[in-house]
């Protein structure tokens, strides 16, 4: 059995044969690009608070201006991430959870520093929309008829000459076979740029895309492959994709086969402040330096609202965050499967492959060392997916001290090339943006879990 996209992504069409909803939504996500960045840059508030007053509930405590304040009252702690916001790109995003609000059902309170104020690449944060879309495509061709598929199906991923190569055989697996579940595992645990790409080709670029702005996460645009150099055209093409069982099929029906797909969805290079970054680059895949700054007009894009609420959205179900949770197309067991997958650390996946000092967990959660000067590990529920790249370092991450019950969602953005020249793997991540991100880990978790009711960390 032959399976089309159920998103439609595999026909190729005219422009005029386009479909309204993809008019609709690309107008949409220009206006969300656009309308943040003619935004003036936030400024920090006069009043110094180091953190918010313990006396009051959390509606008060966590007020909008709490943050920018925080921050303000510690400027010797942030750097240059806060005395020149401007030319760093901070942006800081902070959602303190009240579990039992007033109707009984948890809520946040939101406060943010410099939101939308210029564009940021979103590197590999991008993994966890791009897993959540592949889960999804999967379970719309399982409703269509794709019997057995799941995701522990072993796959094989056809080649595409001159775009992807074929693969049928992992050998970071147990057993060497192909799913979804290990291929999310290492795209969200040890951010592999392989496996997200076979995410991506798996869901397609046009479903990918549509998936995520049906479900209420408009700024989100995921065009191109990591790791690899293709053009546009390359990216919008999927390789073909089918089950994949050593030996007869046992199953009814024929397994699961899809075609290869080309995607007409047209997007238009985005619009927004700050799409020119820095003052040279080195050529993408080559050794040639090209003077002037690199465009980021056509590459991958999602704003820290959008980020934290798809993170939430899995994380807390029952948390009212305008995701359109059915939209994702996730069942209950795919949500918990992410949920648990953006809790673990790299040795879980293999002690012996991915245990080593080189894969620290706080290499992957940028903030989690700011917030062990607070809670001990075992006291904290960790979950989220991070990324860097070009000088661009992004957290998106929820913390839980288990002991209380508290929780907060914090994600940040932050720019570290000091030289202006990207693409020449020389950035500043250990001197600008780790002990920025270290800092503001703590503070926010001093803020949130040493109110009063809490069990403070006795220091040693």
């Amino acid at each position: 059995m032959r399976f089309v996209s159920p998103m439609r992504t595999s026909a190729p069409r005219t422009p005029a044969a386009r479909r309204p909803l993809a008019r609709a939504l690309a107008t949409g996500l220009l206006a969300a690009l656009i309308a943040p960045g003619s935004r003036a840059a936030e400024t920090l508030p006069a009043a110094p608070a180091a953190i918010p007053d313990a006396s009051t509930g959390p509606a008060e405590r966590f007020a909008p201006g709490w943050l920018a304040a925080a921050l303000r009252g510690q400027p010797e702690r942030f750097g240059d991430a806060l005395a020149r916001p401007d030319a760093r790109r901070t942006q800081v995003r902070v959602a303190v959870v009240d579990a039992s609000g007033p109707d009984g059902q948890p809520r946040w309170f939101v406060d943010t520093f410099r939101p939308d104020a210029e564009y940021f690449y979103p590197a590999s944060a991008v993994k966890l929309p791009a897993a959540a879309a592949a889960l999804g495509e999967m379970r719309a061709y399982a409703a269509a008829g794709a019997t057995g598929l799941g995701r522990e199906t072993p796959l094989v991923f056809e080649a595409l000459p001159g775009i992807s190569a074929a693969y049928a055989r992992d050998p970071t697996a147990a057993d060497g076979r192909v799913t979804l579940a290990w291929e999310i595992r290492k795209a969200l645990v040890v951010s592999d740029n392989d496996a997200y790409n076979r995410l991506f080709e798996f869901a397609g670029h046009r479903a990918v895309n549509e998936r995520l702005w049906r479900a209420g996460l408009p700024t989100a645009r995921i065009t191109h492959r990591f790791n690899v150099v293709r053009t546009p055209e390359q990216n919008r093409r999927s390789p073909a994709v089918r089950a994949f069982f050593e030996g007869r099929w046992r199953g009814r029906g024929r397994p699961f086969e899809r075609p290869a797909m080309v995607s007409d969805l047209g997007l238009p290079p985005l619009e927004q402040a700050g799409l020119d970054v820095g003052t040279a680059y080195i050529e993408p895949g080559g050794t040639t330096r090209v003077e002037g700054p690199m465009s980021f007009r056509e590459k991958c894009a999602l704003s820290l609202s959008d980020l934290q609420r798809l993170l939430a959205a899995i994380v807390l179900p029952t948390l009212d965050v305008g995701v359109d949770r059915q939209a994702l197309g996730l069942d209950d067991a795919d949500r918990a499967f992410l949920r648990t997958t953006l809790g673990e650390a790299p040795a879980e996946l293999s002690p012996t492959r991915w245990g080593g000092a080189e894969y620290a967990e706080t290499r992957f959660r940028p903030t989690l060392g700011g917030v062990l000067k607070v809670r001990p590990r075992p006291a904290l529920e960790v979950r989220g997916k991070a990324g860097r790249a070009y000088g661009f370092h992004v957290e998106n991450a929820y913390y839980r001290d288990r002991r209380t019950g508290r929780s907060f969602f914090l994600a940040a953005a932050v720019y570290a090339n000091d030289d202006g020249v990207l693409n020449d793997g020389r950035y500043e991540y250990g001197r600008v943006s780790e002990p920025f991100f270290t800092a503001l880990g703590e503070l926010v978790a001093r803020a949130v879990f040493d109110a009063p009711g809490g069990r403070r960390r006795r220091k040693p």
